[in-house]
């Protein structure tokens, strides 16, 4: 989990993006492809608790995996649905 103090919705999807696109470029497996990192984003609102904010975390990456086995041939692994 990376936390993005002062962070608008459009910031941390962009920061999202580029972790995403660095992890596909450099990480390799065996052969020719790439390492398919799953990110997502979930934004703390007053009165959660950190744990709020890890369980919204786990629910919307667990939700971006399901999307990927629904489109594997989505090659694109850096998204996540909008922030709640």
């Amino acid at each position: 989990m990376i936390v993005l103090p002062d962070t608008d919705e459009n910031e941390a999807a962009e920061v999202r993006r580029r972790v995403c696109s660095a992890a596909s470029e450099v990480c390799m497996t065996t052969g020719t492809e790439s390492v398919r990192l799953t990110c997502g984003t979930a934004q703390l609102r007053r009165g959660d608790t950190v744990e709020d904010l890890s369980v919204e975390a786990d629910r919307v990456v667990l939700e971006v995996k399901q999307q990927h086995r629904d489109d594997p041939g989505d090659a694109a692994p850096v998204g996540g649905p909008d922030p709640r």
